[in-house]
């Protein structure tokens, strides 16, 4: 896979991430991605060496990948502009639906 791709593909992990307050599953995240559960822990083990703060939580048998809410500004400044609108084009849709997700 060209490295191209493989960058688009964190790009709209992040952006996956970045619009859900819950977090979501590795398969969550691969089913969206249209890539293999493995490709997405790959991803993640990636962003987290460079630093950006991705974590999981626990709940039930699930582990669930979440950005804290208070590292949300500072992950969607990382993102490219055309991705950033459309994180802050979802958080102002979603705003106070946080329990749908």
């Amino acid at each position: 896979m060209a490295l191209k791709d493989q960058l688009i593909r964190t790009f709209e992990m992040l952006g996956i991430l970045l619009s859900c307050r819950r977090g979501k599953t590795a398969s969550m995240i691969a089913a969206s991605l249209n890539v293999s559960v493995r490709t997405v822990y790959r991803d993640i083990d990636t962003l987290i060496s460079v630093g950006l703060p991705i974590y999981a939580e626990q709940r039930g048998q699930n582990r669930y990948w979440n950005i804290r809410q208070k590292d949300r500004e500072k992950v969607a400044n990382f993102l490219p502009p055309r991705l950033k609108s459309v994180y802050y084009d979802r958080l102002v849709t979603h705003a106070g639906t946080d329990h749908l997700q």
